[in-house]
């Protein structure tokens, strides 16, 4: 295929809109810039492999070649360094997370692995080194496949079936957009990483080479009237679509097709706008792009980490500098010369070493805990070691509330307790077991704990948008009828519903018609509504207990744990080991706490147990118990609390009060 300037152009509107939405800049679709890529590879590979299989010279393994050739050094690179610098910022239970990721993206399964850990659009995906690299991975499942079915589109075209091969193509495309809807609806994270739903994307930059086939030359008027609307189609998505916009599916189709009709147009005799793709410093980017796109993320994530916060990085500038210097180090000494160099024994071999060398060290890391001689003379406490050892709490999910789903039983049996009680929420409901665990011990009472969602979300009276879908609402306002249905079967032997939530942190989120109404004090309002709500349906007879927010730290308290002399170095500020302060708490969850004192008025028999007061001092909210810290991460306490742990819990919230209880 003759080399094309306004491609390397295209790519450099592809890479500096992520570039610049990574680093925090105001581009609230720059994400989609993967989106283009996409189009352009799936337009690029198709090319080769029809000119190859029309000229009978097509070969699987040439073809695995010239992917490795392209892909691999510049990837390993990054993975070189950023194992390197990882080694200097993370901690033992991060560096773990990090090598499991490593091996994932050397073996480009990486999307799978993220779909069932991260959401990209949340905060802790800010952090994460190689959460990017699901592209890649969607890209090489994509030229698993394609080769073969290129392959049998060009049997076709001998043939003279050309409307056949239209039809299969088109079909692929149109199944794969709707499923992409339909899952962006049902479950936005598997549409976001997964291949089949991202594969109309690939697929139609494939069918525009069978379409350009089939198309002549356009007049200089109209092929730069379509560039210029391909132009306005994917550069406006850019600022129209953001995180919460249901994505992939119908809504990416504006920037794939803006792509396609400027891929269609930008070579064509009589172009004038596509000149501007010409421009040496576009054209370098666009050269730069693979090398750039890879870098760039590691240096924010890694930043982000060091700086102790998921906050955009405080210097994006220099973080942008340095990524495109990292960059340009890349694709001169790295992929050039192993591009248009090195023979294909050399890049198989090299390859496979290097995928050994990588597998090796992370498995290594692996069973190291991390590397955790890292942390210096005094490791890391063990039970800090990660966030899953500081949330691990034995669930025994016996046969109470089958149709409620995935519940959790405390205490004696359900069915010959003297008291019952049914814990509901989200995360916060599920750190607060344990302590009720211990304020329930030696006492004949059973608890139920109902995780998932926060009870007062039920679809109508407030909803809930997460990456564009409200399914997260939908599957809430289904536990809630059934929570309900079951309490109010029940009613006669249940003694009290205990409700929480992370209440603070869902003014991003949630809505009652317009989803665009969203803000912080309208969220105190639904609040209010929802919880009142959802009370409302609980029989009176029952009494009802609200816990508040525990008061929200905002930031990570890992650091605080290690000594100085170790390997990992933080810019963990003295103020971030200290205990909090109460007026700054009080301010942020005055308004929430005001919502669900409004929102029990007309209840009797309801309570509000407002943490704050509870379990903080005169000035000051403390973080550790002895020498502990007893916060898992910015929001969350932790639920691997030694006995003593939970008995200081219990009586300073005063939990054996809700279960009617005496201190032993």
């Amino acid at each position: 295929m003759q080399y094309r300037k306004d491609i390397d152009g295209l790519r450099s509107l592809a890479i500096l809109p992520v570039v610049a939405y990574h680093a925090g800049f105001n581009i609230p679709g720059g994400f989609i810039g993967v989106d283009i890529f996409f189009v352009i590879s799936g337009f690029l590979i198709t090319s080769l492999i029809l000119k190859d299989a029309e000229n009978g010279a097509f070969s699987f393994l040439d073809f695995y070649y010239r992917r490795a050739k392209r892909l691999l050094p510049a990837l390993f690179f990054m993975m070189l360094l950023t194992g390197i610098a990882s080694l200097f910022i993370l901690t033992p239970g991060e560096y773990k997370d990090f090598s499991i990721s490593s091996v994932m993206a050397t073996f480009f399964v990486s999307n799978i692995h993220f779909t069932q850990s991260i959401d990209y659009f949340s905060a802790a995906a800010e952090t994460m080194p190689l959460l990017h690299t699901w592209s890649l991975a969607v890209e090489e499942q994509f030229y698993i496949l394609w080769p073969v079915l290129i392959l049998g589109l060009a049997w076709l075209l001998k043939r003279g079936k050309s409307a056949a091969v239209w039809a299969v193509l088109f079909l692929i495309c149109v199944l794969s957009l709707a499923a992409s809807q339909v899952m962006a609806e049902k479950s936005p994270q598997l549409a976001f990483y997964l291949t089949p739903f991202r594969l109309w994307e690939l697929g139609a930059g494939g069918l525009l080479v069978f379409f350009i086939r089939a198309k002549g030359q356009l007049g200089p008027l109209l092929c730069n009237s379509v560039f210029a609307l391909g132009f306005i189609l994917a550069a406006g998505s850019l600022f129209w679509i953001n995180q919460d916009t249901l994505f992939p599916g119908y809504n990416a189709v504006p920037v794939v097709l803006g792509t396609a009709l400027m891929l269609w147009t930008g070579n064509m005799q009589g172009q004038r706008i596509a000149q501007i793709f010409h421009l040496s410093p576009l054209v370098y980017i666009g050269k730069i792009s693979y090398s750039l796109y890879l870098l760039h993320w590691p240096v924010f994530a890694l930043y982000r980490v060091y700086e102790g916060g998921n906050e955009a990085a405080a210097i994006p500038i220099a973080l942008i500098a340095l990524s495109f210097a990292l960059a340009m180090i890349s694709y001169h000494f790295i992929e050039r010369p192993v591009r248009f160099g090195w023979s294909k024994k050399a890049v198989w071999t090299g390859s496979l070493a290097a995928a050994l060398l990588v597998s090796g060290a992370h498995v290594s890391a692996l069973t190291t805990n991390g590397y955790d001689a890292r942390t210096g003379t005094e490791a890391l406490p063990a039970y800090a070691a990660d966030l899953d050892v500081m949330w691990d709490w034995p669930c025994n999910p016996n046969g109470v509330g089958q149709s409620l789903g995935n519940t959790c039983h405390i205490g004696v049996p359900w069915e010959r307790a003297g008291a019952r009680y049914v814990l509901w929420g989200d995360s916060h409901a599920e750190h607060f077991a344990p302590l009720f665990e211990q304020a329930a011990k030696g006492e004949d009472i059973s608890i139920l704990l109902i995780p998932g969602c926060p009870a007062f979300i039920d679809d109508k009276t407030v909803r809930r948008i997460v990456n564009g879908s409200t399914q997260y609402s939908a599957d809430c306002a289904t536990q809630q009828d059934k929570v309900i249905q079951w309490i109010e079967q029940d009613s006669a032997r249940i003694d009290g519903v205990i409700l929480a939530a992370a209440w603070s942190g869902y003014y991003r989120s949630i809505f009652e018609k317009d989803q665009k109404l969203r803000s912080r004090p309208e969220s105190f309002r639904l609040i209010k509504n929802g919880t009142k709500s959802v009370i409302s349906k609980i029989p009176e007879t029952i009494p009802v207990t609200i816990l508040s927010d525990v008061p929200r730290p905002g930031r990570k308290f890992t650091t605080c744990l290690m000594s100085d002399d170790g390997w990992i170095k933080r810019k963990t500020r003295k103020r971030d080991c200290d205990p909090l302060e109460r007026t700054r708490l009080e301010k942020r969850h005055a308004p929430n706490n005001a919502a669900l004192v409004d929102a029990i008025a007309d209840r009797e028999n309801a309570n509000v147990y407002d943490m704050i007061g509870l379990m903080c001092g005169a000035e000051t909210c403390p973080i550790y118990i002895g020498d502990r810290v007893f916060y898992r991460d910015d929001h969350h306490l932790r639920r691997n609390l030694t006995t003593a742990e939970k008995e200081w819990f219990v009586d300073r919230l005063k939990l054996r009060d809700i279960l009617l209880v005496d201190a032993p």
